[in-house]
């Protein structure tokens, strides 16, 4: 299939895997760190035939029902199939490593958007404030 590069294939890889570590209860797992345990897992799982079964095998090694993640990266994975097994097989430690930085990355920009959520509905209500306010004072 076109556009089925190593690099494209490792890229939406690493995006799928960085949304189930979000989504595994790490404070369940304890004694290890979560990278060595994530990666054992990932180890375990590159030996399904296809990526659909990999991922099903990491998200149930990892106690994870359903996994969560973009549903054209996983397509994407699906239809590179025979390339996203290479790459699963020949760079599981680093792409354990990319997905849990990635990871990071997307906790720290939900909590970035969070942020200004909130920021703006304070000043949305700070602005109703000041007009109830000034509907009184008439």
């Amino acid at each position: 299939m076109a556009g089925c590069g190593e690099s494209a294939v490792e890229e939406r890889l690493v995006n799928v895997l960085a949304y189930i570590w979000n989504q595994v209860r790490w404070r369940r797992i304890r004694g290890r760190r979560p990278l060595d345990v994530f990666e054992h897992r990932l180890e375990y799982a590159k030996y399904e035939p296809d990526i659909a079964s990999a991922l099903q095998r990491l998200a149930n090694a990892l106690s994870i029902q359903g996994i969560s993640a973009p549903l054209e990266d996983i397509e994407f994975l699906r239809q590179c199939n025979e390339e996203a097994m290479d790459v699963l097989r020949k760079w599981t430690k680093l792409l354990a490593l990319k997905a849990s930085a990635k990871a990071r990355e997307f906790r720290v920009q939900k909590a970035d958007e969070g942020a200004v959520k909130r920021v703006e509905e304070g000043t949305e209500l700070k602005s109703s404030e000041s007009s109830s306010q000034q509907g009184g004072e008439r």
